[in-house]
């Protein structure tokens, strides 16, 4: 099963698989939730860059897990094996850090609930273990971000400063991160900085660069190799490259040939 325009659920063949969009307050920050029943057998999970990260929630027999997956070079693949049931909610690029603090430099794949900096999630943990239902889990979920949302912005008016960029990044990929441009919101490009290492965990330049290849890969997915080389916000094509090379391993041609493997065995 592939989404075109939300790639980051996994490839799902004959497994019980369910996906939604957060509620419409919370979907500037996530890109959605699903959730997967794999009663036997494998399950090959493929994530294509969004920055991808991911908060997981495992059940298997005789336990469970609740995971933060921070990958670092996409595609990002994993083989799962049955039985178990998967709870995941996908962030949208930067604002991970908005309800987990974890710096990425931390970490490479997965850390368990002890990493996550977050005691007041208990609840939510104790809900789901006793409430497999994937509409259940959703709205408890949603319930919990909002709250986080609520508390965090309210305290601080750089958060909201770093949002407004960070979403002027992700909605214009060809912005130059200029000082002019930091004063458009009002403040020095020194102070954005910080604003971003402070609420985001990344430097403007490293989210810039993320946006653009998010930007980049979507695009690639949507019209094609040719169409990306005539419309991309990079320098140039050596420079779109680069890019593809740094944060996959591998070029656009590559990928788009994986793409069209994945769907059709799906």
């Amino acid at each position: 099963m592939i989404r075109p325009n939300a790639y980051q659920p996994p490839i799902c063949l004959e497994h019980q698989f369910q996906w939604q969009p957060m509620c419409t307050e919370l979907q500037p920050y996530l890109t959605g939730c699903w959730q997967l029943e794999l009663k036997q057998g494998t399950f090959e999970y493929l994530a294509l860059p969004d920055a991808c990260q991911y908060l997981v929630f495992v059940e298997y027999p005789g336990g469970h897990s609740c995971e933060l997956c921070l990958p670092k070079q996409f595609p990002y693949q994993r083989t799962i094996s049955g039985p178990i049931r998967i709870f995941c909610i996908g962030f949208a690029m930067g604002m991970r850090q908005l309800f987990f603090p974890n710096r990425l430099s931390q970490y490479h794949a997965i850390q368990d609930s002890a990493a996550l900096h977050q005691e007041n999630m208990q609840p939510v943990l104790a809900f789901f273990r006793e409430n497999p239902q994937f509409e259940a889990r959703q709205k408890c979920m949603e319930q919990w971000l909002k709250q986080q949302i609520s508390l965090k912005i309210a305290l601080s008016s750089t958060l909201k400063r770093a949002i407004q960029a960070s979403a002027q990044l992700l909605n214009h990929p060809k912005t130059e991160l200029t000082e002019s441009w930091a004063q458009t919101l009002g403040v020095s490009l020194r102070q954005l900085r910080r604003d971003f290492d402070t609420h985001i965990g990344l430097s403007p330049k490293q989210f810039s660069d993320y946006a653009r290849f998010q930007w980049s890969m979507q695009k690639l997915l949507q019209h094609g190799e040719s169409w990306l080389y005539r419309n991309h916000p990079y320098y140039d094509e050596s420079h779109l490259i680069r890019h593809f090379q740094k944060f996959t391993g591998t070029t656009p041609k590559q990928i788009l040939a994986k793409h069209a493997v994945t769907k059709i065995e799906s």
